[in-house]
């Protein structure tokens, strides 16, 4: 019985865009971070330092490394040239 609802599945997502036939695929998306980790996410991407950073938000740098691991962590990233790639494939995509 499994392989119908499969064929079915597959044949639902392709008739969506890519950006949501990744969040149902279980692809790991900015809508998996929290509010702050966004913020901290698009600071990081977009070449803001740490520290810079932590004084924006008003927290520790140590707080914001916490923030990156994690955003890392969830993205399956490991750079911040990772982290701005998957953050400018979203927004092309309309994620």
């Amino acid at each position: 019985m499994a392989r119908p609802a499969g064929r079915l599945l597959q044949g639902m997502l392709k008739d969506l865009p890519a950006a949501a036939t990744a969040q149902l695929a279980g692809t790991p998306s900015r809508r998996d971070l929290t509010f702050r980790e966004r913020d901290v996410a698009v600071l990081a991407a977009s070449g803001v330092r740490s520290r810079e950073i932590a004084e924006r938000l008003g927290v520790s740098v140590r707080t914001v490394e916490g923030h990156i691991y994690r955003i890392y962590e969830k993205l399956d990233v490991r750079s911040r040239e990772e982290l701005a790639a998957r953050i400018r494939a979203e927004d092309s995509a309309g994620v």
